[in-house]
């Protein structure tokens, strides 16, 4: 009988457990999800901002650009740590 009480106890915590995980990996493609759409902005945006930076400051274009890639690349390595969690 009491191995029986065990057992039941065990499958109530392996229960809970998958609850768990199964709001945290909800969480996570949420996340995924609103990344990878942010991402998709940016890639649309890219042009525009990249004439725009050269319209502003003729002289230092690179500036904008440089920072574009930066967002960009913190992105996708945003969306790479999610993917492997």
């Amino acid at each position: 009988m009491q191995r029986v009480e065990t057992l039941d106890y065990q499958v109530d915590a392996l229960g809970k457990t998958v609850e768990t995980m199964g709001k945290r990996i909800h969480c996570d493609q949420t996340l995924i999800e609103k990344l990878t759409q942010r991402f998709a902005k940016v890639g649309q945006s890219w042009p525009k901002l990249a004439n725009r930076s050269e319209q502003l400051i003729p002289s230092r274009p690179a500036c904008l650009m440089t920072r574009l890639i930066s967002i960009s690349r913190r992105l996708k390595q945003s969306l790479k740590a999610c993917r492997h969690r």
